[in-house]
């Protein structure tokens, strides 16, 4: 036994001694006159980063897992980089994704970069920490400047401030930051900026009924926090489980019929803080199913905190089923017609609204816009451009999107492609800087239409 310990007693001290070379084999050696090794040395920061016309290219690199908000950000970043330095700027815009990096490494390197939102680079991870909820910062890290937010909604407005502050105010030769910039904010409650040469939001949004799921469609309206919400198919529920838990400078023009107990289904909702309302209405449509209350015109009169005034009128079209009383034996023809002429109806109600409000209010701008149940091909929508009304799908002049049907089986996962039924049109030089048909993944849980969206000002200037 004591032969077996003192084997034991040599075998562990032999153990020992290996691993004590091999620890004095990888440490580095001193740096010269006292100073650390190459190995761990820290780069002073550098007094100045010149991001464009300097010594060095700097590449903008973004996350690989960025959402469509950061990724539209990035794109506006690169149009306005163009526009401003043309070929003077010679880097790449790129995701951070490198051969041989697994999905959650981090990467240390010394390259000229822009970072935007949560990249694999240690930088990023290292500002980010440091964020509260809704903040963002755009601050310099060594070599690195690092443009990021809590989230990739704040990342897109730390985006927009760096675009604004430093890019647009450069002489279009040369970018540079101080190497101690940090620059920080606070994201506001709309996650999707409106477009910079806008002044407003207006949304028009086909709730259905309460379909879909109530948390969802709050959801939307937050992120992208229109100054005007424009709705249809809004019964007493949506009133009180949705439009009421909106924030408390949000009201509704109208939200009673003059019987006062029946709700508008087409209530217009604004933010108090921006817009005044002068006047305000409900009725009818005239041509319509009258045994449900889901068609009617509301109509507002705002006033601006510049004292611009305009007007906007919502409406839900006209529609006809075999299951409405008196029509259970039309045959499809006659369906189609029946509401044919409804709609063309309902297309020349909504012009005598506006010009009444004009003839009151004088030459204002004036918006029509809802779930109209025509596309662009029906004889009621040629009704209302010949009459003057421009739709923003066609017109909107920095951005906009067409070519989706608006409608969607409630459960469906996409939009079809096809004419829309969803509509803004603008009058007396109504200014439609963008214009979105939203077709993310939260619409189809939320309704059966998608949110149609513009970004304007009540006049061109």
């Amino acid at each position: 036994m004591k032969k077996f310990h003192l084997r034991y007693a040599a075998l562990l001290l032999a153990a020992l001694m290996l691993l004590t070379a091999a620890f004095t084999a990888c440490k580095k050696p001193d740096a010269p006159d006292g100073g650390t090794s190459s190995g761990t040395d820290t780069e002073p920061a550098p007094a100045e980063l010149v991001l464009i016309g300097g010594g060095e290219t700097y590449n903008i690199i973004r996350g690989s897992y960025a959402n469509e908000a950061v990724l539209d950000a990035v794109k506006g970043l690169r149009k306005t980089l163009t526009t401003q330095f043309g070929d003077v700027w010679q880097g790449i815009i790129t995701e951070d994704w490198e051969q041989g990096v697994g999905k959650d490494d981090i990467v240390d390197n010394d390259n000229a970069e822009i970072l935007i939102g949560l990249t694999n680079r240690r930088e990023s991870h290292t500002v980010y920490d440091t964020l509260g909820e809704n903040e963002y910062t755009v601050r310099t890290v060594g070599k690195k400047l690092v443009i990021i937010g809590s989230d990739d909604y704040a990342t897109v407005q730390a985006v927009a401030a760096f675009t604004s502050d430093y890019i647009v105010k450069s002489d279009g030769k040369t970018l540079s930051v101080s190497g101690s910039l940090n620059v920080s904010g606070t994201a506001s409650l709309r996650k999707i900026p409106i477009n910079g040469e806008a002044k407003y939001r207006l949304m028009s949004w086909n709730l259905g009924g309460g379909i879909g799921n109530a948390d969802d469609v709050l959801d939307i309206m937050l992120r992208y926090l229109p100054d005007i919400l424009s709705l249809q198919e809004c019964n007493k529920k949506i009133h009180t489980d949705i439009i009421a838990k909106l924030p408390e400078y949000f009201a509704t023009a109208v939200k009673l019929h003059s019987d006062g107990s029946t709700y508008v289904y087409t209530p217009i909702v604004y933010n108090t803080k921006v817009l005044t309302l002068k006047d305000a209405g409900v009725e009818w449509l005239r041509d319509r199913y009258t045994q449900t209350n889901t068609k009617s015109i509301e109509w507002a009169v705002f006033e601006d905190k510049n004292g611009e005034t305009f007007a906007l009128i919502n409406f839900h079209g006209a529609v006809c089923f075999n299951t409405y009383k008196g029509f259970e034996n039309y045959t499809k023809a006659q369906l189609s017609a029946q509401v044919n002429e409804w709609r063309k109806g309902n297309a020349r109600q909504l012009l005598e609204v506006r010009d009444r409000l004009i003839g009151k209010y004088g030459a204002i701008p004036v918006m029509i816009n809802g779930d109209c149940n025509f596309n662009s091909s029906s004889e009621a929508y040629k009704i209302l451009t010949a009459g003057g009304m421009q739709d923003a799908e066609f017109t909107a002049r920095i951005s906009k999107v067409t070519g989706y049907k608006t409608y969607f089986p409630f459960g469906s996962t996409s939009v079809e492609s096809g004419g829309s039924i969803d509509h803004i049109f603008g009058y007396n030089s109504v200014d439609f800087v963008v214009h979105n048909i939203v077709r993310e993944s939260q619409v189809f849980t939320a309704t059966d239409h998608c949110p149609v969206y513009v970004d304007f000002n009540p006049k061109k200037n």
